[in-house]
């Protein structure tokens, strides 16, 4: 999966709960569309479609680690996933944001036998695991607001933790040599990115309300190098003043580089889902 804007991926799904939260709103008519000194917590589940891929390369010999992780390695590419999120309306013009989820999957793999880039494994046992955690800490700030609409302007963090590890315990091929042995591959590594983006929303009635979110991030940060896209679409049924039903749809795509003393380790990351979510504001 490379970088880009796929948003027919985001039509073709039905429903989901944005992994971004928009700063905290009223409804339009019997409340006014904000309140200052507001807060938002919500919990939502999430049914998301991962594809991950991990190209591991030791810098003295070369050898090249390819990990296809839901295709040739097994894990489960559907999985569900609880995500929180939270915001706090300081005034008209300026909110603060927050969400997190975490992946948690892994698979095992008996008698396993693949071409793993420059590593061939055969007749092993193997075990995969895939705990990456994905947090949103952002700023608001509203550039145009009326009475149904609000435009905002968006800047944060996008804080990514990448949590593998590949274990396989068998023979061993590596430049036509053949052992009986373990080979062992963990990554793990926190990558902080600055993110900038818009967000747009949009009253109908004093009940619904539609919102849209495009998020760009990227940059280096020590030996961490990453561009990241998030696009989602999310509907909000307001059932009182203080009780929110979020759902919508969300896409993500993430292409890293974390450059280390003794290998270079390559992560495309990407998901699309959908999820129901719930929230309050007091």
């Amino acid at each position: 999966m490379k970088q880009g804007i796929h948003c027919y991926r985001l039509l073709s799904l039905v429903l989901i709960s944005y992994l971004i939260i928009a700063p905290v709103k009223a409804d339009p008519g019997d409340f006014d569309i904000y309140e200052d000194g507001k807060i938002l917590l919500g919990v939502g589940a999430a049914i998301v479609r991962l594809d991950s891929k991990i190209t591991i390369t030791d810098k003295q010999t070369g050898d090249r680690l390819f990990l296809d992780m839901e295709g040739t390695l097994g894990l489960p590419g559907d999985t569900s996933v609880t995500n929180f999120y939270g915001g706090y309306q300081f005034n008209k013009k300026h909110a603060l944001g927050i969400s997190y989820f975490r992946i948690n999957r892994s698979s095992e793999l008996i008698n396993f036998e693949g071409n793993l880039g420059d590593i061939i494994i055969g007749n092993a046992n193997a075990t995969l695991t895939d705990k990456t955690a994905f947090t949103k800490i952002f700023y608001g700030y509203s550039l145009f607001r009326d009475d149904r609409s609000v435009v905002r302007l968006l800047g944060g963090l996008f804080l990514l933790d990448f949590q593998y590890i590949f274990e396989a315990e068998g023979q061993i091929t590596v430049d036509g040599v053949t052992k009986n042995g373990t080979l062992r591959k963990e990554v793990s590594q926190v990558a902080p990115l600055p993110m900038f983006g818009f967000d747009f929303s949009y009253f109908f009635t004093p009940k619904w309300s539609i919102d849209t979110a495009v998020l760009f991030g990227g940059g280096s940060y020590q030996e961490v190098s990453a561009i990241v896209l998030q696009t989602s679409v999310w509907a909000t049924y307001h059932v009182t003043k203080h009780v929110g039903l979020d759902m919508g749809i969300a896409y993500f795509d993430a292409d890293v580089t974390i450059d280390k003393e003794t290998e270079r380790q390559e992560i495309v990351y990407g998901y699309d889902g959908i999820s129901l979510g719930i929230h309050v504001k007091f």
